[in-house]
């Protein structure tokens, strides 16, 4: 039970992250700054921190929430 409740706590931690509000609105015509630059930097690494998390987990645990979680993942493409 402990290690459910620490996987939770983990997945629990990456969504919150995902979602961060933006107070800036941006224009598609807009030049793309340097601080935006590392945000989808960023993004691109937790991205591809998430996939090697969960499918560390469902090489260790083989438990479908994991094949669940990592099935989406692989549905973002990383490249």
């Amino acid at each position: 039970m402990r290690h459910l409740t620490m996987i939770l706590g983990m997945i629990t931690v990456f969504f919150l992250s995902a979602f961060m509000p933006s107070v800036k609105n941006i224009k598609s015509s807009d030049p793309i700054s340097d601080d935006e630059k590392a945000g989808l930097i960023k993004m691109r690494e937790e991205e591809k921190l998430a996939f090697e998390v969960y499918t560390f987990m469902d090489q260790k645990w083989d438990h479908q929430v994991f094949k669940n979680i990592l099935q989406s993942e692989n549905r973002h493409e990383i490249l």
